[in-house]
């Protein structure tokens, strides 16, 4: 649905892909969370690029969510970058 009408649909692929991400994390499924975190963020990027007042606090969410999962992951300097991210 998302490909066919992507103004209408991606925001919430955004959203489902962040909690499914989380859901991952919980179930100690770090790679996988890793991989919707990024898809959820990548997604929510071009959503506030076009959009800001929209979609900027749900960006920073994600990032945040994307942070965690590189942390669980090890990879401290990857998070941190993400983190800076959305702290500027």
């Amino acid at each position: 649905m998302a490909r066919k009408k992507p103004e209408a649909h991606l925001p919430q692929l955004a959203v489902s892909l962040h909690n499914l991400s989380v859901r991952m994390g919980r179930l100690g499924r770090h790679e996988e969370a890793l991989a919707a975190a990024a898809e959820a963020v990548q997604i929510r990027r071009e959503l506030a690029r076009k959009k800001p007042d929209a979609h900027l606090l749900e960006l920073v969410s994600s990032l945040h969510n994307l942070s965690a999962a590189l942390g669980y992951l090890g990879r401290q300097e990857e998070a941190l970058a993400s983190t800076m991210t959305w702290v500027r």
